[in-house]
């Protein structure tokens, strides 16, 4: 746990930025650490890995989210346990959250997945798309998974440089400025260890962070 680059985060995003550290791959007792050092959100990508850290360390206040590709037939084993389902990528993955939480009387507030880059390895909505999508999604079961606002996965700031990346953080911003009103976004969730800066200067409201607060995962 790099309490260094935790206080130099901290200190450095916005009032209203929410920061998530991203604890996948990480021991609990670092994530015990963080929440000692006043960390809550933590977010992780595989179904059983989130479980056992869980029960585990049901003890703790932590705010979950869960931030990796989530398979359709494991949604029943996490709806109720996270705060967020912040990879919401498909309209059939947010038919099946709804499902579950009509059978378990449970609300599940989602994040929609963004494909900013247009990549073919990256899932989420694509950007021409979410607009006629948006509404058959949100009268789908809003009373059961509320769509709280929108998340992207930026491209590689190494790869394709600054002022690339800027532009995917403004069409991002510009996209969820454009749905924000109309349906009650409260989250842009955008930016991480290498980007997160650059993100909020672009819009947004919640960052994921990890390599910068645990090193190098396991």
């Amino acid at each position: 746990m790099n309490m260094e680059n935790l206080l130099n985060i901290t200190n450095n995003i916005k009032d209203n930025t929410r920061l998530i550290a991203v604890s996948k791959r990480q021991k609990t007792e670092l994530i015990k650490r963080a929440y000692q050092y006043g960390v809550r959100d933590f977010g992780e990508n595989r179904v059983q890995e989130f479980l056992d850290k869980y029960e585990e360390l049901s003890s703790l206040q932590i705010q979950w989210h869960f931030i990796g590709n989530l398979q359709k037939n494991k949604v029943k084993k996490i709806v109720g346990k996270v705060c967020l389902i912040q990879s919401v990528d498909s309209v059939s993955l947010y038919e099946k959250i709804i499902s579950e939480c009509k059978k378990k009387e449970i609300k599940q507030d989602c994040l929609l997945q963004i494909n900013i880059s247009n990549e073919s390895q990256k899932t989420g909505f694509f950007v021409d798309e979410i607009q006629s999508k948006i509404e058959e999604i949100t009268l789908l079961g809003a009373d059961y998974a509320p769509i709280k606002g929108l998340m992207c996965i930026g491209s590689n700031i190494d790869k394709i440089g600054q002022q690339s990346l800027i532009k995917e953080f403004k069409k991002m911003n510009q996209l969820y400025l454009s749905l924000s009103d109309r349906f009650s976004f409260q989250f842009l969730s955008m930016g991480m260890s290498s980007d997160y800066a650059l993100a909020q200067q672009h819009g947004s409201n919640m960052v994921r962070i990890g390599s910068l607060l645990f090193g190098r995962r396991l």
